[in-house]
């Protein structure tokens, strides 16, 4: 055979292997269930809650996966996840109605007054229902993968299609009044539940295990899922960013509404700490940076960019997101937690990274003593010991892979 031909053969072989790749995903028992008579690429949707980034972060990091391995990816988010999505490049992106929740001037969350306004929320609900049909319907949706997102996870229920539920937090817990309980209607509700936590023995936050047995079948522990790896993210020096080599302090304060005004304070202050050099980022909409001597303020940067910030700082002084903890574990870097008040899964989180002595939490009406912390934070052996004990848990357990392994073995 001429080698020409050989060589034209082996390109068919190749993209016949390739379409075999992208199809294999559609295995027979989701072909029953989806009720396709066809082979063919799953078309999946991503729906995540828009309060803050973490949601969208770690949304986009199992999207951007999936359709590395051949899915059809379809986002949908609101307010902070929209944006968020929006810088990053996910598309298809759709923008879904936004649930109003009320925050005090200190930025804490006002359960009660959020509930008073429930005739708002229940309306907001129908909507993003109604929005999110139209989008499965134009998108031709066989799998809804929610992100602490229950519209979509209704949206699944009604359109009876297969619903996956992610979640850090299983069990609620509401201090304003003295409640707590687990979320059985999940079961119900979803497929399946992934928690980006630990499995047992290593469980971050224990409170995740305190919950149905049935509940708990639906349930899988993958580890902190993050959208980069420490190998993965480019090192840069303290020189680069900094003229003078001190111990770097990475500051990510936002928070709702005027809780800026707190920040601005404690900016002021750190101006004339001289012994160390500060990244603070605010989180505000309008774009700006500022450079001092000891200081660099930024009001946003990009993904990348923070990550690059993260592996070159000695400690991160932050809100106590899930997803905020889990890319701090993951590069092995001492937390000074600062949850957002009256918020009680921040609140938990905080307690939990306290209790095992990878961090240390602050309340926000106690900024004072971030100042004498710092030093004890910045020379502290036993968190460096324990850091990296979850540092290697983080490599052992990946959660965007093992979610992806749940996804398509679902």
């Amino acid at each position: 055979m001429p080698r020409g031909s050989l060589h034209k053969n082996r390109n068919v072989v190749g993209r016949i292997l390739n379409l075999l790749h992208l199809v294999t995903y559609k295995r027979y028992n989701n072909i029953k269930k989806f009720g396709s008579p066809h082979l063919r690429i799953m078309k999946v949707l991503i729906s995540c809650a828009g309060i803050g980034n973490g949601h969208a972060s770690r949304s986009l990091a199992i999207g951007k996966k999936l359709e590395e391995i051949g899915f059809s990816v379809t986002y949908a988010s609101y307010a902070d996840g929209y944006r968020f999505l929006k810088r990053e490049g996910a598309k298809p992106l759709y923008k879904i109605p936004k649930w109003y929740m009320v925050f005090e001037p200190d930025g804490s969350f006002n359960l009660l007054k959020t509930i008073l306004t429930s005739k708002t929320l229940l309306i907001n609900f129908f909507k993003q229902l109604r929005r999110l049909r139209k989008i499965v319907e134009r998108e031709k949706i066989d799998l809804i993968i929610s992100d602490t997102e229950i519209s979509s996870a209704a949206t699944a229920k009604l359109r009876k299609i297969p619903c996956i539920f992610l979640t850090n937090w299983l069990r609620v817990k509401l201090p304003t009044f003295r409640l707590n309980f687990s979320p059985s209607f999940l079961e119900d509700l979803v497929d399946k539940i992934i928690v980006p936590d630990f499995p047992r023995p290593y469980t971050l936050v224990k409170e995740n295990l305190k919950i149905p047995k049935e509940t708990l079948k639906k349930v899988s522990f993958v580890g902190p899922i993050t959208r980069k790896k420490p190998i993965e993210v480019e090192t840069i020096e303290k020189y680069e960013i900094f003229p003078e080599e001190k111990p770097l302090v990475f500051f990510s304060i936002t928070g709702p509404g005027s809780s800026v005004n707190i920040w601005k304070n404690l900016v002021n202050k750190l101006k004339l700490v001289i012994t160390k050099n500060f990244i603070v980022t605010v989180g505000l909409k309008k774009l700006f940076k500022k450079k001092y001597s000891n200081m660099v303020v930024s009001s946003w940067i990009s993904a990348e960019e923070r990550y690059k910030l993260l592996k070159v700082s000695d400690l991160l002084v932050s809100r106590a997101g899930f997803g905020t903890i889990s890319d701090a574990l993951a590069f092995g870097k001492k937390m000074i937690l600062i949850p957002q008040p009256n918020q009680p899964e921040q609140i938990t989180n905080a307690h939990s990274v306290q209790k095992r002595g990878l961090g240390i939490m602050v309340s926000q009406t106690e900024l004072e003593s971030l100042f004498s912390l710092l030093d004890c934070m910045l020379t502290d052996k036993n968190i460096e010991k324990n850091l990296r004990k979850y540092r290697k848990l983080c490599e052992r357990y990946d959660g965007v892979k093992r979610s992806i392994d749940v996804i398509k073995h679902f």
